[in-house]
């Protein structure tokens, strides 16, 4: 094989391996933070400041985030994250829109596929809104609870189904144009 034909294929092979989407479960989960204390023992990191952490097309931003990760299996068992707002993006499937949330405080229970969301929630994929007191999102089947807390109702804003078809590129809101994304008092 001369080398032309080596670096065609090796292009061939480079654009393939690129184009396959790796689970987000297979991706490694990197966090970067201000200050860090983790127990190998007992699978519990500690992360402070500024907190990123990102495994795939999954990003979690807040500013106190707890990793609890089964000391036998090391898998990721819960993850919990404070801030004001603390921020969570995915991509559930290549294709469709990403989903936003937020809320004061975030808990996520993989193995469960359940995203807790409390204190002025909110969950967001392209244009269907919810916001609540609490909100609680199954990840793997799509299914939102947001039940009423003392006395604040959820509320939603829901696109007809015929937004729902594959997003073009005028169908998406751009991230930092998003309503998830904007902070208070700015338009």
């Amino acid at each position: 094989m001369n080398l032309k034909s080596w670096m065609f294929c090796w292009g061939i092979i480079s654009i393939c391996w690129g184009a396959s989407v790796i689970p987000d479960d297979d991706q490694p989960l990197t966090v970067q933070s201000d200050s860090a204390v983790v127990n190998y023992k007992t699978g519990v990191g500690s992360y402070v400041g500024h907190v990123v952490a990102v495994e795939g097309s999954r990003h979690l931003t807040g500013d106190i985030v707890t990793l609890y990760r089964d000391p036998l299996t090391k898998q990721l068992s819960k993850v919990d994250v404070k801030g004001r707002p603390a921020r969570y993006h995915f991509l559930p499937e290549p294709g469709q829109q990403e989903v936003y949330a937020h809320g004061d405080h975030i808990v996520f229970l993989p193995e469960q596929h359940l995203l807790i969301l409390t204190g002025d929630a909110q969950v967001a994929q392209g244009r269907n809104i919810f916001n609540g007191p609490k909100i609680m999102y199954d990840t793997q089947t799509a299914v939102i609870h947001a039940p009423s807390q003392a006395g604040r109702r959820p509320s939603m804003v829901i696109e007809p189904v015929a937004a729902w078809k594959t997003p073009s590129k005028t169908d998406t809101i751009p991230a930092d144009q998003h309503p998830i994304q904007k902070q208070p008092g700015t338009s």
